[in-house]
């Protein structure tokens, strides 16, 4: 056995060297027994030599359909790739990708932070036209603009000298550079030189990293007069595009030099903001959660906990829609807290960078990321997650802006040993994961497993990538009606099912399913409870047909089961649904004597997961099947593996219970 290891995982199963028992529930043949052997062709089959359904030779492209060779879908944008783990990526990927774990990353890749593992490459955002004008002022609100804690409406008087503070002798000049010149209060002492000195460390890295984020823009009325003063209620500065910033030292006791930094990027970036244009207000929710995500994210977790907003929304009443809206002042709580969710799950869960998300910036989040993606369903998605993840009525206990990436779907995974390149794409809509494929398959890499899980309404696509040559099509869910029509146009086409997967959604269960080249016959059977499907696994079998590729779901309490048929020889066991503690002990069975997990789906019932799987011989060597993994720790766990040789040949995903 080649790259073995012990168990070091308790879902982990694989090893050893002694043949047992078949397991029960199991369908199959060769020398071992199966436990049904029916007559009778199985029902609702798609494709196949004298298929009965209608065939349309010309058929073109499927609207929504990824990949493929001269493929007529529109060419795909620039994407961020949201949480993908191992694999060596090819030079001049045209996307910006946010944690990535294990491989190294191609030159001329924009930078992404989150990186675990592999070598980053520097890369150059590109320049966007942008428009000036403070757009909050006239409101008949103050218009100073601030980053305050909760419960504090900053007013003029709120700070300390006010109008004269440039010609106060108690600010010390501590230094310039380039873009900014600092001073601090003399009562601040020892402590407020420290804070300058912290500034003027700092400025110019992130005044570099906020120009790159809003493409190259450069504001006006530069230098940045900072002013660092005693005030204990954070920042300020007249108006959107006033480049005088007064940052409140004793906002944290005691003074904190990175709150301070984040003080100064909260009210740096909103004059950015009013160079930029693009919607994007200072003075209004949309823009005052964009100016505190980015300074969290240059300094994460420097904010005192009044200062943070997003709990407020989530525990008022009705969460009222800042998404769709938004509110003109940047001093309400509940509003901010929605925005800055809304714009952290754009980043961090969908993995768009923020340069991206700015340059889509209108006047609403909902606009924005509608520009972003294409898609109207980002509201439908974030409050979906968001109700799942905290209930309404119940206190969130959130303590932070930024929760992302939250999942609530949960990764299995078959593992052997392989070479050359590999990536794994966590859970994404469609409008991701279709750009993703396109990608990709430009890079020679194509979708050797793929996966759906229904996210409420929702669907969402999982995949491994690895290298290879030829045609591809992915074609996303859609119902049998439909997909069965599809498998027998490709059919006709040379094209066979390689890799499906299904979801229900309302009453209907959706297919999802990857095309490549091949030849011969080919069936493939909808969903099926076990007691059919069984049978239907036996009759192919019987045939000299093999599960070449596994779908399964749950509907009404009930397991159903899809699959496609292709000729093949030798053993073939496939297994119901079981729990992990069962489905381990199957897996280390069947490894004992031989056969390989070549397909593998899981289910989330309401007692947990459960997992089926077919089983073929193999060519010997290592195999480790991991389950139920939430993606972090399924990353990490594939990061880990690929280092080791073991690439992943099969990925299935369930939603978690809520």
């Amino acid at each position: 056995m080649s790259r073995t290891h012990v168990l070091a995982e308790k879902r982990t199963a694989g090893g050893g060297k002694s043949a047992k028992r078949a397991e029960n529930g199991a369908v199959g043949g060769s020398d071992l027994i199966a436990d049904i052997a029916l007559q009778g062709r199985a029902t609702a089959a798609a494709g196949g030599s004298g298929a009965p359904l209608a065939i349309v030779r010309n058929f073109g492209a499927i609207q929504g359909v990824a990949g493929g060779t001269d493929a007529s879908a529109a060419s795909a944008t620039s994407i961020g790739l949201a949480t993908v783990a191992g694999g060596d990526a090819t030079d001049g990927m045209p996307f910006a990708v946010a944690a990535i774990a294990g491989g190294d990353m191609p030159d001329a890749t924009a930078s992404a932070p989150t990186v675990v593992g592999g070598d980053t490459a520097m890369g150059a955002e590109g320049a966007v036209a942008h428009a000036g004008g403070d757009m909050a002022l006239g409101r008949g609100l103050p218009t100073f603009h601030v980053y305050g804690p909760h419960g504090h409406v900053m007013t003029d008087a709120a700070v300390p000298g006010l109008g004269d503070v440039g010609n106060n002798p108690n600010y010390i000049h501590r230094g310039s550079t380039a873009h900014f010149v600092v001073f601090y209060d003399s009562a601040l002492g020892a402590s407020g030189a420290s804070a300058a000195d912290a500034v003027l460390g700092k400025c110019e890295a992130d005044f570099n990293r906020l120009r790159s984020w809003f493409s190259n823009t450069t504001p006006g009325s530069l230098p940045f007069n900072v002013y660092i003063t005693t005030d204990t209620n954070g920042a300020s500065h007249a108006s959107c595009s006033s480049t005088t910033l007064y940052l409140g030292a004793k906002s944290t006791n005691p003074i904190n030099n990175s709150f301070v930094l984040q003080l100064l990027i909260a009210e740096e970036d909103e004059v950015f903001e009013a160079a930029f244009g693009h919607g994007w207000d200072c003075g209004a929710s949309n823009g005052e959660g964009l100016s505190r995500v980015l300074a969290n994210d240059l300094y994460p977790g420097a904010e005192p906990s009044n200062f943070v907003s997003s709990a407020t929304w989530l525990d008022t009443p009705g969460r009222p829609d800042w998404i769709n809206n938004t509110e003109g002042t940047d001093q309400d709580y509940v509003s901010i807290g929605c925005a800055v969710l809304f714009l952290n799950w754009m980043r961090f869960q969908l993995g768009y960078s923020w340069t991206q998300i700015i340059a889509a910036g209108d006047s609403t989040l909902a606009k924005t990321y509608q520009n972003l993606t294409g898609q109207t369903d980002g509201y439908a998605l974030f409050m979906a997650l968001m109700d799942r993840t905290y209930p309404r009525g119940t206190p969130s206990g959130l303590t932070t802006d930024n929760p992302f990436p939250l999942q609530d779907v949960a990764y299995t995974g078959v593992f052997r040993p392989g070479s050359g390149a590999e990536w794994v794409v966590a859970a994404q809509p469609w409008s991701a994961m279709y750009n993703t494929i396109n990608n990709y398959f430009k890079q020679g890499l194509y979708a050797e497993a793929l996966n759906i899980v229904a996210d409420d309404n929702n669907i969402l696509y999982s995949a491994v990538f690895r290298p290879d040559s030829g045609a591809e099509w992915v074609v996303p869910a859609e119902p049998w009606s439909s997909i069965a029509t599809v498998i027998s146009n490709y059919f006709e086409q040379g094209l066979y099912v390689t890799a499906l997967s299904i979801a229900p959604v309302g009453n209907e269960v959706l297919y999802s399913a990857v095309f490549r080249p091949g030849s011969g016959a080919e069936w493939v059977v909808s969903a099926q409870p076990w007691s059919q499907f069984a049978t239907t696994v036996s009759n192919y079998f019987k045939q000299g047909l093999y599960v070449a590729a596994i779908g399964a779901t749950i509907q009404n309490g009930v397991v159903l089961y899809s699959a496609a048929f292709r000729p093949g020889s030798g053993a073939e066991w496939v297994v119901s649904a079981q729990p992990w503690s069962q489905f381990a002990t199957t897996v280390n069975n069947y490894f004992k004597q031989g056969l390989y997990a070549t397909g593998i789906a899981v289910v989330e019932s309401s007692n947990g997961p459960l997992y089926t799987a077919v089983f073929r011989p193999g060519p010997g060597g290592a195999e480790w099947v991991v389950g139920n993994y939430m993606w972090k720790d399924f990353a990490k766990q594939t990061n880990t593996y690929f280092s080791e040789g073991l690439y992943a040949t099969g990925i299935a995903a369930c939603r978690l219970a809520v």
